[in-house]
């Protein structure tokens, strides 16, 4: 099986190169002791970290955002007549583990396509040891451009960019040891001289329970394609390396810290906050103005995320959102702890749960 070089994969994670458990524990010991010893310092240096990666997340957010209100999102729309007029042959891989309920409904939306269906190669991409799909996929007569592929067993391994590779080993560029795929082939893409484009489209999908595997497979492809970070700049040029650091560095660590900036609240209902005497009251007011406004444009993309007719009964559930947010820490300390105890384990969602999906 074609295999990603090692400086790109993660498949030696957990080996001295990347992680070492005790120097986790011994590290762990002494964040804890200068908290200890140090507490309004530790707490300072905290909470400065943390209004950091919610300014990088506000950077990120209002850019995009200012992006789709000024109608710069829309890609230019194409035409057949704008296309050779001879279609290609597409080939589609969806890779299913466990997932007996959408069997039926996933092969019957196949059929809908609109693509010629000689043209169609659509592969369905299945785990030797899943025998509860392959008995659903058994069940169906499948038509003459949807084929199976069964993937050997890999001692556990059951990750999607593994099928994918097995499936289609001329991409050779799955790292079938990382649990965030799309992240990891977007950043070794860009690191080629590759150029990823985004399709408007859709997806209906049950409430899942990723984020913790998309949170650990974000810091596992940051530490591995950081190891030498010199060559990662030249690779990459120094805009698209200040946006993945951006990017990488304001989505876990602003979960990470988040209690740090809720106790910050406190000082609104004219408590005093530990870190007032060592920052300043400019500091202080600064701070509470850079939370209203992250409030403030987090609800205000949501009302214009909702503004189309179709979206409109969800408007009940943007001023939710805050609440839902509170949950960001826990999914980042099981991130967190996977990382380091089973970094290869794919946390997956149960399709087909709603008929509407």
């Amino acid at each position: 099986m074609v295999q990603v070089p090692d400086h790109e994969s993660s498949r030696n994670w957990g080996q001295a190169n990347l992680l070492n458990f005790k120097k986790v524990v011994l590290c762990a010991v002494a964040v804890l002791s200068t908290i200890v010893i140090f507490s309004d310092l530790a707490l300072s240096i905290a909470m400065l970290w943390a209004a950091l990666t919610l300014l990088l997340t506000i950077i990120i957010k209002g850019a995009g955002f200012f992006v789709h209100i000024t109608g710069q999102s829309h890609p230019s729309v194409h035409t057949l007549k704008n296309v050779s007029a001879r279609l290609p042959c597409v080939s589609v891989m969806i890779s299913l583990f466990h997932e007996p309920k959408i069997a039926d409904a996933l092969i019957k939306r196949l059929e809908n396509i609109t693509y010629p269906k000689p043209l169609l190669d659509i592969v369905l991409v299945l785990e030797a040891v899943d025998e509860i799909t392959h008995t659903a996929i058994q069940r169906i007569q499948l038509p003459s451009w949807i084929k199976v592929v069964v993937v050997p067993d890999a001692k556990g391994l059951t990750t999607k960019p593994r099928t994918m590779n097995y499936a289609l080993e001329k991409l050779g560029r799955w790292d079938a040891y990382n649990v965030t795929e799309d992240a990891d082939l977007g950043v070794r893409f860009a690191s080629h001289g590759d150029v990823t484009e985004l399709i408007p489209t859709v997806t209906y999908e049950e409430v899942n329970c990723q984020p913790w595997r998309w949170l650990k497979g974000f810091m596992i492809t940051y530490i591995v394609h950081l190891k030498d970070p010199a060559q990662f700049l030249r690779e990459l040029g120094s805009k698209h390396f200040m946006g993945l650091q951006m990017t990488f560095l304001a989505t876990f660590p602003q979960f990470l810290f988040a209690p740090v900036l809720w106790f910050f609240w406190i000082t609104i209902f004219g408590y005093h906050h530990p870190i007032q005497n060592m920052l300043g009251d400019s500091t202080i007011q600064a701070l509470l103005l850079l939370f209203f406004f992250s409030e403030i444009l987090n609800m205000t993309m949501g009302m214009t995320a909702i503004t189309s007719p179709n979206r409109r009964h969800l408007l009940k559930w943007v001023v939710t959102m805050p609440l839902h947010f509170t949950l960001g820490p826990l999914v980042s300390y099981k991130a967190l702890y996977e990382l380091i105890v089973t970094p290869f384990y794919w946390d997956k969602t149960e399709h087909g749960v709603s008929n509407q999906t």
